[in-house]
């Protein structure tokens, strides 16, 4: 599918038309600013006289503020956007840009707002999928230690409701020791009570590494 939306380059967009009319289906992204758009998106999609059902439309909620007021306002956005289109899926990222706050070697539990959000739409009957943002593996870095002086051993375990953020030692610290901090946090994790290594692929690096 060819993403498309509202604030890209003109040419951008009428490119991502074209392929989507080729292959008859398309995705169209609304960021949480653009929700007062919406109308624009109706032009969007009957401009690409492509059946609906093959139309996805994903709304990006971006990182979202823990403000209950901010919170409450996408929301109710929400409630009024979704039944408008058929394919719906939300994506949002409650994750701190900076774990500077938490103490080496210890951890922070954080609610996980975009699931939240999720969670109460789907209770009040709303039909739409979920998306969230990845993040990186403790292995994923690639670079020449040298280049990067400052990196930290970072692990994000998702719970239930939220996620568990760990800060191990800086990476390239005391040699490459810094980066055997990621095991006493690996060894934590894998005695939850709800863990199971069989559960997806992280769990199972989780408890190799352990």
């Amino acid at each position: 599918m060819c993403s498309s939306d509202l604030d890209r380059d003109y040419y951008y967009n009428t490119s991502c038309i074209e392929l989507a009319k080729k292959v008859n289906q398309a995705l169209i992204r609304i960021k949480q600013k653009d929700f007062d758009k919406i109308h624009e998106v109706y032009s969007l999609i009957k401009a690409l006289k492509i059946d609906e059902n093959n139309i996805k439309v994903l709304l990006d909620l971006e990182t979202l503020s823990s403000n209950e007021n901010e919170i409450e306002k996408i929301y109710n956005d929400l409630v009024k956007i979704i039944p408008l289109f058929k394919n719906i899926i939300i994506a949002g990222n409650s994750v701190p840009n900076t774990t500077a706050n938490i103490m080496r070697n210890t951890s922070k539990d954080i609610i996980r707002l975009e699931w939240s959000l999720y969670q109460s739409l789907k209770e009040i009957g709303l039909i739409l999928d979920f998306a969230d943002y990845s993040v990186r593996h403790h292995e994923s870095i690639g670079y020449e230690n040298n280049f990067i002086p400052k990196v930290d051993v970072k692990l994000y375990y998702t719970t239930e409701n939220g996620f568990l953020i760990f800060r191990g030692e800086q990476f390239n610290a005391k040699g490459k020791d810094g980066a055997k901090s990621i095991i006493p946090i690996c060894q934590t994790i894998s005695k939850f009570n709800d863990f199971s290594k069989d559960y997806s692929y992280g769990d199972k690096k989780i408890y190799e590494i352990a």
